[in-house]
């Protein structure tokens, strides 16, 4: 069973910053801000998720760093409010559509 999960992280390093960023889409996550991510993992993927951020916590080059992993409920979803930016397509970051129309 999958679950929505947000991820967002404050890294100093430009470096590791972005490659944090690159691993996160690269499972599947979409950006929603800058440092924040969102989407829909499998238990399988959440692992795979965890432990990355792990292995990418010891690479962490200054005790500033913070990443937060919070799971969301399909209500905290549907009573999510956005006021600007770029439009989501909520169905394809919670999983209920697997293909993203550009």
């Amino acid at each position: 069973m999958s679950k929505i999960y947000l991820v967002s992280y404050d890294i100093e390093s430009n470096r590791l910053r972005t490659k944090f960023a690159k691993k996160l889409l690269a499972l599947g996550l979409s950006r929603i801000q800058y440092s924040l991510f969102m989407g829909n993992l499998s238990a399988t993927l959440y692992d795979k998720m965890l432990e990355m951020i792990h292995q990418f916590w010891e690479s962490a080059e200054t005790e500033k760093d913070r990443i937060d992993v919070i799971t969301l409920t399909p209500t905290q979803i549907e009573q999510m409010i956005r006021l600007g930016g770029e439009h989501l397509d909520m169905d394809y970051i919670t999983g209920q559509k697997h293909t993203l129309i550009i």
